[in-house]
This record gives C-alpha cells, structure tokens and sequence, in this order.
C-alpha cells in the first residue's frame, strides 16, 4: 500500500488488494500446516528418536499458534473492506462527475437504476490445485449481510436480506431495517418478513435492479453467476443445513462456483443470512444445492458486477 513515493495508498483499491494478500497468506498458512503434517509423518516412519519428538512438538505448537491468527486475521479482512467501502462512500465528487458507483440508497425517492453491463467485471482465477474459482467469494461475502432477523417482529427475511445482498453486488449500500420497512409499507412481503419468487422481482425492479424468474436448477445457477448477474435461489432450510428441526423454504444468495479440474461444476459459494453471521462465503457441492433446491423459480438479475 505504498507508492513510488513513499505515501501510503490508503485508496479503496489499495485496501481490497491488501485484503486479497491477507486472505492468500491465510491460504498459504493452512497449506504451510498440512504440508508439515504430511512431512512429519513421512519422517517419522524412518525416525522415531528425541530429535523426532521434538520436532513433532514444535510443528504442532506452530500449527495451533497460525490456527489461532486465523480468525483475527478475518476479522481483519472484514474491517479493511468495511473501511475502503466508508472511503468510497465519503468520495462523492470524483473528477468532473458525481461518483454515484458509492451512493447509498435513499428507500421511496426518486433512485438511478442501476444500468446492466454489457458483461461481467469479474475474472476466474486459478487455484494452486487446478480448480477454477469465480471472482473473489470470501472478499465478496465480506461486504454482504449472513444474519438475518435484526429487526423487532421480522424473523422471516431471509428473501428481503438477500435482495438488499443483490443491491449490495451492485456497488450500492442498503441495510436490512432499510429494505424491511420499504418492503412492508408496499406489501413487498408477510407480516414477518417473508417473500416470493415474485415478491423479490417486485422489490428489486422498485429498487432499480431489472430481473427475471428462471427455472431452479443448477445449471442455470452456473450459468447466470459466471454472467455477473445476481442469484437469489428458494432451499428447503433442512435439506442445505442438514439439520431436520430446521424445516421450512428458505432464499440464499449465491454469489460465486467453483469448477474442478476437468472444467464441470463442482459447487457454489453462498451468502446465507440464515447463519447468524457465520459464514457469508460457505461452500456446498453442486449435488448439495441440487438436492435442497424447491423448485420455486430463480430471482436472476440483469449483468450487476
């Protein structure tokens, strides 16, 4: 984050790319651990002396120490993107034009609908196992809402956080007491919050984001995240959590895939505010969403990021 001359770049770009180097080293700490465990085991089939035991316990205070930073280190890269997204929220005049990429958005006024791209910003980017991940999912679930249910009375806006979370991919700020209010006063949605397929298409056009309602399935889901366009999908809350006590239909957003090596689909990367702010980056298998979906059509967006 330092320039040719010496300044700091303490610009919103500048804080994203540290928070991506922070999140490769995390990556390098995890494989550091497991290569060590696997070439301590490879030792100790030759070795199993005091100079082994030492090793060995070495390795395993080392391992414990770097599992332990981890969470800080989230913690960090949660704080960083929080912060570069205060810096391009306070920039409301760049250039010779209004820099309205970073506005909030100002629920029941006059709102400038976010334009479709023409195509996706986001990349592939390469794994060191030789998958393929869509952009950036963990950075990305950085700056989306995984804990629903924040506001008095609603419990069930699950389908109300993932449009704000759809807003949110589209480079705006809005809260969940924001959208829930707006959503309630327009009978957007139940009385605790809860929505349809075509409650959300409703709310998200009021909203500026232009969307359509697609057939459930996995294929389709690949397909319209590798576009850049925003995925909100209808899961049976049991089947995606595993857990029989949790029955009910539930709305995800999905916000990236992950392709093995041969090129087919091996999973998603989903924002899930049902997680109690957990995990907005968790990872299931293409059979796992497969299995959970109900049915209910797709919320897809038009091109947003």
């Amino acid at each position: 984050m330092t320039t040719e001359n010496g300044n700091i770049d303490a610009s919103p770009g500048a804080i994203l790319d540290l928070t991506r180097n922070i999140n490769n080293c995390v990556k390098e700490i995890n494989n550091l651990g497991n290569d060590l465990a696997s070439l301590l085991k490879r030792l100790g089939t030759s070795f199993q002396d005091q100079g082994y035991v030492i090793i060995q316990g070495y390795i395993a205070r080392t391992q414990k120490k770097a599992e332990e930073a981890i969470p800080d280190l989230i913690t960090v890269m949660k704080r960083l993107v929080e912060y570069a997204e205060l810096i391009k929220k306070s920039r409301s005049i760049i250039g010779d034009g209004e820099d309205i990429s970073s506005k909030p958005l100002v629920l029941g006024a006059p709102f400038e609908r976010t334009k479709g791209l023409g195509a996706t910003r986001q990349t592939w980017i390469a794994n060191d196992d030789g998958t393929m991940t869509f952009n950036s999912p963990i950075e990305t679930g950085l700056r989306l809402d995984s804990n629903q249910g924040k506001v008095k009375g609603f419990s069930g806006t699950c389908g109300l956080v993932s449009c704000a979370n759809i807003i949110k991919l589209s480079d705006k700020t809005i809260t969940e007491e924001q959208i829930v209010k707006f959503a309630a006063n327009k009978k957007f949605c139940g009385e605790t919050g809860g929505t349809t397929c075509k409650n959300r298409q409703a709310l998200l056009s009021r909203l500026g984001v232009k969307s359509e309602l697609r057939i459930a399935s996995v294929e389709n889901i690949a397909e319209a995240v590798s576009e850049g366009r925003g995925v909100i999908a209808s899961v049976h809350a049991d089947k995606l959590w595993q857990d029989p006590d949790a029955a009910g239909g539930h709305a995800i957003t999905i916000t990236s895939l992950k392709k093995d090596c041969s090129g087919n689909v091996s999973g998603f990367f989903v924002c899930d505010s049902g997680t109690g702010g957990k995990d907005s980056s968790r990872f299931y298998s293409t059979s796992e969403i497969k299995n959970a979906l109900t049915g209910r059509p797709l919320n897809v967006t038009s091109i947003i990021r």
